[in-house]
């Protein structure tokens, strides 16, 4: 929550007067999802920065201003030269007066050769695979192969149960015909 020393003073500031007590730069205010946040916290954001309506109130609530007013810690900036670039500079002058540059070439041969190891492994790795999904193919053909010869034998099974029924019907009535062509022939 803003002191009393914040909300005393919350009159509005145009761009150039929030860039003073933030310690923001223009571009940090300019941005187009920093214009939303100030439009959103309630600052007037038409016409040039020295037209611009920003409360200070708002800035806090933005997290842009401490509690009290007073602008953020900033982070410390780096000593001139000592930068990645720099760094990158200064390594490597000390790799190549240690003589270390040829280890290096070395080291850096022995990784590539890995590399084109690893590469062969993941080429055979991937034809491998190829050939799983070939064989997986061929295994739900096989599936759909199997579930039709199921079908069909099945109804030639019923089939010849049927046949069979029809079989002992046909063998009783001759049985029954010889019978009675028996009990005909003694009379």
């Amino acid at each position: 929550m803003a002191d009393k020393k914040s909300t005393e003073n919350d009159a509005p500031l145009s761009l150039g007067a929030a860039k003073k007590l933030t310690g923001f730069s223009e571009t940090k205010f300019k941005t187009e999802k920093n214009r939303d946040k100030l439009s959103l916290a309630g600052a007037k954001l038409v016409g040039t920065g020295k037209e611009w309506e920003i409360r200070p109130s708002q800035l806090i609530a933005l997290g842009w201003l401490n509690e009290d007013g007073s602008p953020l810690a900033m982070k410390p900036r780096r000593p001139r030269g000592s930068g990645p670039v720099s760094t990158s500079r200064s390594r490597y002058s000390d790799i190549e007066e240690n003589g270390d540059l040829e280890a290096l070439d070395s080291q850096l041969e022995d990784e590539r050769e890995s590399l084109t190891s690893i590469d062969e492994e993941i080429k055979q790795v991937e034809e491998k695979l190829a050939e799983v999904k070939k064989l997986e193919q061929k295994r739900r053909e096989l599936t759909t192969r199997r579930s039709d010869v199921a079908a069909r034998a099945k109804a030639l099974t019923s089939r010849i149960e049927k046949v069979e029924a029809d079989v002992a019907t046909e063998v009783e009535r001759v049985r029954k015909n010889a019978e009675y062509l028996e009990k005909r022939a003694t009379k």
